[in-house]
C-alpha cells in the first residue's frame, strides 16, 4: 500500500512540475515501461510478470517491441479484472 502512495504522489509531482496531465496508467505506458523495460535488458526485474515470463521464453520468442508490447498488455488486462498477484506490483 506504501508503495501505491508513493507511486501517485510520484506522478502527481510530475504533473505539477512538467505541466502534463498522467493517470497511472498512462505513465506507466508512456514514461515507466519506455523507461525500464523497452529493451531486453531490463532496468529492473519484475519477477512472475508477464515481462519476466516472456523474458525466461525469450529462446522460443525474441523479445521484440512488439512481445514487449503484448507483455504490457497482459499487465493491464490482469489490473483491469482485479486479478491481485504478485505479478501485478508494477
Amino acid at each position: 500500500m506504501y508503495t501505491a502512495y508513493i507511486g501517485k504522489r510520484l506522478i502527481e509531482c510530475v504533473n505539477r512540475r512538467d505541466g502534463t496531465n498522467y493517470t497511472p496508467k498512462t505513465f506507466f505506458d508512456e514514461v515507466y515501461f519506455p523507461c525500464f523495460f523497452a529493451n531486453e535488458r531490463f532496468l529492473i526485474h519484475a519477477n512472475n510478470s508477464p515481462i519476466d515470463q516472456a523474458s525466461k521464453q525469450k529462446g522460443k520468442t525474441p523479445l521484440t517491441p512488439t512481445v514487449l508490447r503484448e507483455k504490457c498488455e497482459e499487465i493491464h488486462a490482469k489490473i483491469e479484472r482485479g486479478d491481485a498477484d504478485a505479478s501485478i506490483f508494477l
